[in-house]
């Protein structure tokens, strides 16, 4: 087991106890060793992190009556040093004509991964991808899943380096990731950070189980990817959130969903998944003293039960409080429907409830 794994295991906030726990080889100061894993992962990493730039699609309502637009009015544009007509000039100035983004290589055959959102509101019938050493490839979507905000590019290219996934659902608050991101479209940096939270949802997607940290999102650098010591994928950010002068968090959509996602769209085009025939509740303190349940019992509340679904006929009633789907402890409804959407087909799943003081497990 690599050294970085124990160390971010156990991290604190506190840099000192990075810096005091790392192991030293020699005369080598920790700092310096810690400089060195991190260049190691940057180099292993970098090729697979790509640029991505592409056209910014015209918004459907015209932003100023065109009855008010003289014929044939032509400006001088500074940025451009040609003539545009108005309308086109004065749109420019609110929004850039071109959208910056970052994607993983995920494939040797020219398949890219990145956010949903990264591309939305872009024209891909003019879409390119700058690799790491700096050549530009023409960009097609090949697929788009907005469930969990993911999109699979394809580029006609060989790549000699591809990402390799870790485990996000191993990953704990206060674990140090590196992130390798493409700010402001510049050329591929490396940054530190910390997992601050975990099991986070914003409300964007149907599918979310975001790993909050502290690496800065940038302009463009939606879709990079952050990466354990060892150089693998834990995550892709995706999002951010700010408020006022407080420092901005990034949210990140977890490797083990960026893995099936993209393993789905590989192989047959789309994302198939699973259905259980629930409704639930988070399972709140109030209710576990009114109901006289283990202060430390976890899970999610079972308040409705859709007749002659899976998990009707599997035995599951209203009440029951769902601790574990196919072996994977269940803390939250994000957890749950991720947990059933990438289930086997058509197989017995054992779940786990918590009925009348004792735990039971069926088979779904």
């Amino acid at each position: 087991m690599s050294p970085w794994k124990h160390l971010t295991r156990h991290a604190t906030a506190w840099g000192l106890l990075l810096l005091t726990s790392l192991p030293v080889t020699g005369d080598t100061a920790p700092w310096e060793y810690f400089g060195r894993q991190a260049q190691a992962v940057f180099e292993k990493a970098s090729p697979c992190v790509v640029g991505i730039t592409a056209r910014r699609r015209r918004p459907e309502q015209e932003m100023v009556d065109p009855g008010l637009i003289p014929k044939n009015l032509k400006v001088y544009s500074v940025d451009t040093h040609r003539e545009e007509a108005w309308e086109e000039y004065v749109y420019s100035m609110f929004q850039p004509r071109e959208i910056l983004a970052t994607g993983l290589v995920i494939h040797s055959d020219g398949y890219i991964l990145t956010t949903g959102s990264a591309i939305h509101n872009a024209t891909m019938e003019s879409a390119w991808v700058t690799l790491a050493d700096g050549l530009v490839l023409s960009a097609t979507l090949m697929a788009r899943d907005p469930l969990t905000n993911l999109a699979v590019l394809k580029v006609d290219h060989h790549f000699d380096s591809v990402a390799v996934f870790g485990r996000s659902r191993d990953l704990a608050v206060g674990s140090f990731v590196l992130g390798i991101t493409r700010p402001y479209g510049r050329s591929n940096s490396l940054f530190l950070g910390m997992v601050s939270n975990l099991g986070q949802a914003l409300g964007q997607a149907r599918y979310e189980d975001l790993i909050q940290t502290s690496i800065p999102l940038h302009p463009g650098s939606i879709g990079s990817p952050i990466f354990n010591f060892d150089g693998e994928v834990l995550g892709m950010l995706s999002t951010t959130q700010k408020q006022s002068s407080w420092p901005e968090l990034s949210f990140a959509i977890p490797s083990d969903m960026l893995e099936y996602i993209s393993r789905e769209i590989l192989s047959q085009g789309s994302v198939t998944r699973g259905f259980l025939g629930v409704w639930v509740h988070p399972l709140t303190d109030k209710e576990r003293r009114k109901h006289q349940l283990p202060p430390s019992l976890q899970g999610v509340r079972v308040t409705r039960v859709e007749k002659q679904g899976p998990a009707e006929q599997a035995g599951l009633r209203e009440g029951d409080i769902i601790t574990s789907f196919n072996e994977h402890a269940i803390r939250s409804y994000q957890q749950l429907i991720w947990q059933t959407a990438i289930a086997p087909l058509k197989t017995d799943i054992p779940i786990t409830v918590w009925r009348q003081g004792r735990e039971e497990t069926f088979q779904v």
